[in-house]
Order: structure tokens, then sequence, then C-alpha cells
């Protein structure tokens, strides 16, 4: 006869190794090998900061830059397609207003320069 407690461990183990293998076997979540990643900042032209609150628009998706003027997107479709930047206040685009086309390929850094907005003319003389 069979003593009960190796029973109990035998059914122990054949438990933990059911649950054990079962863990890890979702693939986890990539890129397809046809996507693009990009990443880039948004800066400040004079003062070479980031600048927070910029939409950045790639291929028809928008995401808005974080306080240190990072973005990034994931799974964006490789081939040619159109940057465009919406500024935060206070800022103006320094170059193409209407975008630019580019052609990504699998990852991109594309960091972005914004101009100050110029003050108004300065105030005439007090006589």
């Amino acid at each position: 006869m069979r003593n009960p407690l190796w029973i109990l461990v035998a059914m122990l183990l054949g438990c933990v190794g059911m649950l054990l293998s079962g863990c890890g076997s979702a693939a986890p979540t990539l890129a397809s090998p046809s996507s693009v990643v990009v990443t880039g900042t948004v800066i400040d032209g004079t003062t070479s900061e980031g600048v927070a609150g910029a939409t950045v628009t790639i291929g028809g998706r928008s995401t808005t830059t974080d306080s240190e003027g990072f973005y990034r997107f994931v799974d964006l479709p490789t081939g040619s397609t159109t940057v465009t930047i919406t500024p935060p206040a206070g800022y103006v685009i320094a170059g193409a207003a209407d975008g630019v086309s580019i052609d990504l390929g699998p990852n991109e850094v594309i960091d972005i320069y914004l101009a100050p907005e110029a003050e108004g003319p300065p105030a005439p003389p007090v006589l």
C-alpha cells in the first residue's frame, strides 16, 4: 500500500506543473515587422528645452507632448506619410507650416524645433 503523503505530494507537484506550464504562454504584444515606432522631442529653438503641450500628428494619428516635450507613436505603417505640428500658445512653427512628408522606416527619431512667438512691436516712447 502506498503512503498517502506521497500521493498528496505527487498531486501537488502535478498541479504546480500545470499552473507553471500555462504561465507566460501568451505571446507578447509586439509591433509587426512592417510597422514603425516614431519617437522624438519638440524643442524650443531658443532655449533647447522640451516644449510641453504641442500636438504631433503622423499619418492621421495625434498625440500631445509630455512635460519634457517627448512624444511617441507605436505601430505606424511603413511608407510615405505627413508629419504636422500644432504648437502650444507662445510658439510658432519655424519652417513648413503645412507639414513635412517623410518615408517611415522601422524606427524613427524625429526631433522638432519651434520658435517662441515674436512679441508685438515695442510700445511707442512716452513724450
